[in-house]
């Protein structure tokens, strides 16, 4: 009798360790489990700072979806909704993943496309009865897009407006010496000389025999490397109110002369937003400059720096003399998060 009892007292003992373990198991859980919430809650996820540009084509039934700026995107958090005519599909981030070749990342210039016609059997009739929502899974939430339209659609749907570079970047000549971080009045760069000169309605490269200037500025850019092998010039803007697909820098500006046969040719590069155009200069002077940068995607004032980069073989001696850089964006009042 006296075991009996022993036994159920071990029993009793052993039932209230179990159950300790069980409630502790429980308490610790249960805290994980609230700090997991609160840490949700507190700190949720942040969806890619990205610039994307969408353009749809009618005739091939496709979806152009590019990468043009900003953070790199997590493949496997990526899904694409296309609704056509009402009827809603997705776009599964496996499918962004194989789209991209197997890239678990959707980065810089990367282009999704998506042919309606050989994922769905549905074929694209007009590009408005599509819409398209590019959702961060980590988020929830719609990642901003613009579309791109074709020329007679743009001239309805966007806004061309005229800014003038506020910030520049590289050293300027005060009369008597060169001087870096020096913060430039560019407002000097805001007209030029219309009874020598008229820019065309294209693009053009031009030098300007007859060409005098009124107020210029002298700047030269920092090095690219210790053995001179050219400088870079950059200038920024610190305004616009909208989302940009098209950037046209218009920009007067002055060499002096130099000998090409010695190596001291001026091999240019321009770019915008990641857009680049190069040219070559052979002799010194005047020169009218006018680019159109498109497509670009930009949403940040700070995207839009116009750089003037000078790859020559030996460009030590190459300052610029500008009298006019202006920009005229082309923009669209809001992202289509449609």
């Amino acid at each position: 009798m006296q075991k009996f009892e022993q036994i159920k007292r071990n029993q009793a003992a052993v039932l209230s360790i179990q159950e300790l373990i069980f409630l502790s198991g429980l308490a610790v859980f249960a805290f994980i489990s609230t700090s997991a919430i609160l840490v949700f809650l507190v700190f949720p996820a942040v969806a890619p700072h990205v610039s994307v540009e969408e353009e749809v084509d009618v005739f091939s039934d496709t979806i152009y979806l590019r990468h043009c700026g900003g953070e790199p995107v997590d493949a496997k958090e990526l899904e694409i909704d296309v609704s056509i005519n009402g009827k809603s599909y997705v776009y599964s981030s496996a499918d962004v993943s194989e789209n991209l070749g197997g890239k678990d990342k959707w980065e810089l210039s990367d282009v999704i496309e998506i042919n309606t016609n050989d994922k769905w059997g549905f074929s694209i009739a007009n590009d408005e009865d599509v819409v398209v929502k590019l959702i961060d899974l980590d988020s929830r939430t719609l990642l901003p897009k613009i579309r791109v339209y074709d020329e007679s659609t743009a001239s309805s749907e966007t806004d061309v407006r005229e800014y003038f570079f506020s910030n520049y970047a590289g050293n300027c000549y005060d009369g008597s010496s060169w001087s870096s971080g020096v913060v430039l009045d560019l407002n000097a760069l805001k007209d030029y000389d219309e009874t020598n000169w008229v820019f065309p309605e294209g693009d053009c490269f031009e030098r300007l025999d007859s060409y005098g200037g009124m107020n210029e500025i002298m700047v030269q850019g920092s090095d690219l490397n210790s053995d001179h092998q050219g400088f870079s010039i950059t200038f920024g803007s610190d305004e616009f109110e909208n989302f940009v697909y098209a950037a046209r820098v218009r920009m007067i500006f002055y060499v002096e002369d130099f000998d090409p046969d010695q190596g001291k040719g001026m091999k240019v590069r321009m770019s915008v937003a990641g857009r680049t155009h190069e040219s070559t200069l052979t002799e010194g002077g005047w020169y009218a400059y006018q680019h159109t940068f498109s497509p670009i995607c930009v949403n940040d004032p700070s995207e839009i720096e116009f750089t003037f980069c000078d790859e020559s073989v030996d460009s030590e001696g190459h300052k610029l003399t500008l009298d006019y850089l202006c920009t005229s964006l082309t923009e669209i009042p809001a992202p289509n998060t449609r």
